[in-house]
């Protein structure tokens, strides 16, 4: 719902009421331009996995958007698997690459990898952001172990770029499972929370507000809470 009753210094929020909700908690946040690398954190791709519901089933080209949350994915000797993608094969290194995605300034990439096997002592996930020509713009190397361990990486993208994962070819085994994969930079605002009210109507006024750009946020609320 969009605010209504606006002034230079107040103006009413409004949103629709949900169903078993008895109250809501409204947040207002002040927004202000933010230099470079100090504002928000805004994601560009956050993905799952979680259509990836099956074990042990390779992902053939052209079927990866059945089983990515978000569209655009591709690669070679990738499978399902519960939850999480195994990137290769007992034979085979793999690759996937995420979608096509756009950004000015620092970008931060982090995934959990895990070996598919514990026998798999030794394989190798590379992660790397490429530009629009293939070009490395940043890489890390990783050796996973049998629990999941987060990895991070961080590199300056002018432009289009994609984030490629691949298994070390030269090793026996170049199975690697990942997982949770989340691509971030900083926006060129940042948001600041000004005002919370809990209440149980579907509007509320805010007032004496200085001047500037604001958003609020709602949250419904019932009897098992959020």
């Amino acid at each position: 719902e969009e605010a209504t009753e606006i002034t230079s210094s107040s103006f009413v929020a409004n949103w629709k009421a949900v169903e078993g909700a008895d109250r809501y908690i409204v947040e207002l946040y002040s927004i202000t331009d933010a230099a470079e690398g100090e504002g928000d954190s805004k994601n560009l791709l956050k993905e799952d996995f979680l259509k990836c519901s099956s074990s042990n089933t390779e992902i053939k080209s052209g079927n990866f958007d059945n089983y990515m949350s978000v569209t655009g994915w591709n690669g070679s000797n990738i499978y399902s698997e519960s939850g999480a993608v195994r990137v290769g094969s007992s034979n085979n290194p793999g690759t996937l690459t995420t979608p096509v995605m756009k950004a000015h300034g620092n970008v931060t990439a982090t995934f959990r990898a895990a070996l598919y096997n514990t026998k798999d002592t030794g394989s190798k996930i590379k992660a790397e952001f490429l530009d629009k020509n293939q070009n490395i713009l940043a890489s890390t190397d990783f050796v996973p172990a049998a629990n999941y361990t987060e990895v991070k990486l961080e590199g300056r993208i002018d432009g289009d770029f994609t984030l490629l994962f691949s298994t070390d070819g030269s090793i026996g085994k170049k199975r690697v499972k990942i997982d949770d994969v989340t691509v971030s930079t900083a926006s060129s605002t940042k948001s600041e929370l000004t005002a919370s009210i809990t209440t149980a109507e579907t509007s509320h006024r805010f007032e004496n507000l200085a001047a500037g750009k604001y958003i609020y946020k709602v949250k419904a609320l019932g009897n098992n809470e959020e």
